[in-house]
């Protein structure tokens, strides 16, 4: 798991160099001693509460199911599927090839009707709206407002003398983004983290601004330095062996995403890299020839 997470599904929203900023990189091969005891892996209210849902501006619409040759089977409008398993208990097989095929939707602070207008509707058929929970959940739980992580961050503030300056960009926002802001802010310290956050233009080769880029980038390394287990870290000279060997390493480091889904959902072909789509370099494959854990590594003598 640890292995996928940071080297396929981070590099797909996180910038090179966020990634290098914080150390997020697997190595290529050997062990790393990274780990810190005087860092807290603890998951941050920040973190969960507000940077780790930029995820939900890129939910589609729909939810489509997929044959094995990657036809389609179905389509279903995600609001009918909110509180309703039967697309995952009947499509389960075929929502994962769908997930793995289709391109992805930009994270650009935009939300689809399905999570904004359409989101557990009641008996009444009164909706709730996902970002507007995001932003109320920030303030239910005290987050400090968008200016104050941006000096957290060791960014320059957004002062109220360029907040007043209509029709001008401030801060990591669009020109258009920034006039909203004013309409809707009396003051630059009254932005929600989520809201200012989610509407920053995204860095180069990214998926989020500079905010959550920094937000994220600190808490994956802390999850990774805090952690005594993670998977490259040697065994520790005194104490019981917790680390893999470089044999063990080499293989589990061969491990990509397709090679679990193969395994544990009915795709019989699947491209390499599935945070990404089918391209020239990245065509689908037989799940055979995927590369699989080499268990005599883990091996003892009798």
């Amino acid at each position: 798991m640890q292995n996928i997470v940071y080297s396929e599904y981070l590099p797909v929203f996180l910038d090179n160099v966020t990634m290098v900023t914080y150390g997020l990189r697997v190595q290529v091969e050997g062990h790393v001693d990274v780990y810190d005891s005087n860092v807290d892996a603890t998951v941050s209210n920040a973190f969960s509460t507000a940077a780790f849902r930029f995820g939900h501006t890129t939910i589609p619409n729909n939810q489509v199911s997929l044959s094995e040759s990657y036809q389609h089977l179905t389509t279903v409008d995600i609001a009918k599927t909110f509180h309703n398993p039967n697309m995952t208990y009947h499509h389960c097989d075929g929502v994962a090839r769908w997930l793995v095929n289709d391109t992805g939707i930009a994270s650009d602070g935009l939300f689809v009707d399905g999570v904004r207008n359409l989101l557990f509707r009641d008996a009444q058929n009164i909706s709730t709206d996902l970002p507007a929970r995001n932003i109320q959940r920030g303030r239910d739980h005290g987050l400090p407002a968008y200016n104050q992580w941006r000096r957290y961050c060791y960014f320059t503030v957004i002062s109220q003398e360029q907040f007043a300056m209509k029709g001008t960009p401030m801060g990591n926002f669009s020109t258009e983004t920034s006039d909203k802001f004013r309409q809707i802010y009396e003051h630059a310290d009254d932005i929600d983290l989520f809201s200012g956050a989610m509407k920053e233009i995204p860095l180069p080769g990214a998926q989020v601004g500079p905010v959550f880029a920094c937000l994220l980038g600190n808490e994956f390394r802390r999850l990774k330095i805090g952690d005594r287990f993670y998977f490259e870290n040697p065994s520790p000279q005194s104490g019981p062996e917790t680390g893999f060997t470089p044999e063990q390493l080499t293989s589990l480091r061969a491990i990509r995403l397709s090679k679990i889904i193969c395994l544990t959902m009915n795709a019989p072909t699947i491209q390499k890299y599935v945070f990404h789509p089918t391209s020239e370099t990245n065509s689908r494959v037989t799940c055979e020839s995927l590369p699989e854990i080499d268990f005599s590594k883990w091996r003892t003598s009798a």
